[in-house]
């Protein structure tokens, strides 16, 4: 089960219908009062979810994180969002679309990394820089 806000929700949609998945997304934009009695409500609906990932597009110091883990109270949460920035850009269109596509699929479980459990910052991905440091090769 996948918790999200924002932009975001759409590109997870997306890729559940490309997959041909049921993964459940829910979009939370009231986050203040926090919905607390709907987040049960829809928590009640998929006893069996094994995962609940909150992913967001910004770094994991920044955007709702902060604000969602001292209130979500009703189960653990793994986060999937960039990795902490003094930046909410990293001023490479490359690399963002590199990152964007990570956030989509750790959310969906795809990932090795031993952290994939436990919280993801991407702090598995240091060679991104190096990838987007290749000249880009003409067909």
């Amino acid at each position: 089960m996948i918790f999200t806000s924002g932009k975001l929700y759409y590109d997870l949609i997306e890729e559940r219908q490309k997959r041909g998945t049921s993964e459940a997304i829910v979009r939370i934009e009231q986050l203040y009062p926090f919905p607390n009695a709907q987040i049960k409500a829809v928590l009640d609906r998929y006893p069996n979810a094994e995962k609940h990932v909150w992913a967001q597009e910004e770094p994991a110091n920044m955007g709702a994180w902060s604000f969602i883990m001292r209130n979500f109270k009703h189960t653990d949460l793994l986060l999937v969002a960039r990795p902490e920035s003094g930046s909410p850009a990293t001023g490479s269109p490359r690399l963002h679309a590199i990152r964007q596509r990570k956030i989509i699929e750790k959310s969906f479980g795809e990932c090795t990394c031993p952290n994939a459990n436990v919280i993801c910052k991407m702090v598995c991905a240091p060679h991104e820089w190096s990838i987007i440091a290749e000249p880009v090769k003409n067909a």
